[in-house]
């Protein structure tokens, strides 16, 4: 264990020492502050749009991280060869895999507090209160990045690094579609039904981890449905980070 984090601590100094995570930081910081601006051009309630907009923002970002920032230490990992010195410490594959993945994590987990502590301040401003369930959208988007971080390791163990990042990106899109498209070839028959189906169940269903909007307008969430989103999604990431060991298990380093 002292191994994972030691090599999880590392991650987090690589990842916040380049210029792409300050990059990503400023501007995401900057897009959370324009919601006031975009407050003054638009017809409607202001706390709602900082709300929307904010959380909007958050998800766009830490998806950037993933994919940037993610890609950059791993890609590192594979293309310098560093990889060879970290497993001859000698670290194994699956304390490997867990380190950069929980360092991954905690660079994309600290990004977003200070995004979600910027929008509570604005939302502040203009309402007067701190509200505090906007945690509960943050928290399960938190969830769905831990779960596409998951699968750009498991990308990068069989892929080549170059693709890594474009199959993050199709899971992404994919998991916010799943539902939609299962119910338009619900009463379809033959390859389209069948599509859709296989669709639904293979990738991961991210309509069950977004509440921006029932957040945002104040609409109760059912306990169980958090309960469910959470099991379900750390059941999801535990599977492919299972089976990104087992690959690397069979790679030669």
């Amino acid at each position: 264990m002292r191994k994972i984090i030691s090599l999880a601590k590392i991650t987090f100094l690589q990842g916040t020492r380049t210029r792409v995570f300050y990059t990503l930081l400023f501007f995401g910081a900057v897009m959370v502050i324009s919601t006031v601006v975009l407050n003054q051009m638009t017809v409607g309630d202001p706390t709602k749009i900082i709300q929307d907009l904010g959380l909007a923002t958050l998800t766009l970002f830490s998806l950037l991280i993933i994919v940037f920032i993610g890609n950059e230490i791993l890609g590192k990992d594979m293309e310098s060869q560093t990889i060879y010195l970290i497993l001859s410490k000698p670290i194994g594959g699956g304390q490997y895999l867990l380190g950069r993945f929980l360092g991954i994590l905690t660079i994309l987990y600290a990004n977003m507090l200070a995004f979600s502590l910027m929008i509570l301040f604005l939302n502040a401003l203009y309402s007067h209160t701190l509200k505090w369930s906007l945690f509960i959208s943050v928290g399960l988007t938190a969830l769905e990045m831990g779960i596409l971080l998951s699968f750009l390791i498991l990308f990068f163990v069989f892929i080549t690094p170059t693709l890594a990042p474009f199959l993050v990106l199709a899971v992404f899109v994919t998991g916010h579609t799943t539902t939609e498209v299962k119910t338009i070839f619900a009463h379809k028959h033959g390859f389209y039904h069948l599509f859709s189906i296989a669709l639904y169940y293979l990738f991961p269903n991210f309509d069950l981890l977004s509440v921006q909007t029932e957040v945002v307008h104040n609409v109760h969430i059912p306990l169980s449905h958090l309960f469910y989103g959470i099991g379900y999604s750390l059941i999801i990431i535990c599977l492919v980070l299972w089976i990104s060991y087992l690959i690397f298990l069979n790679r030669d380093f």
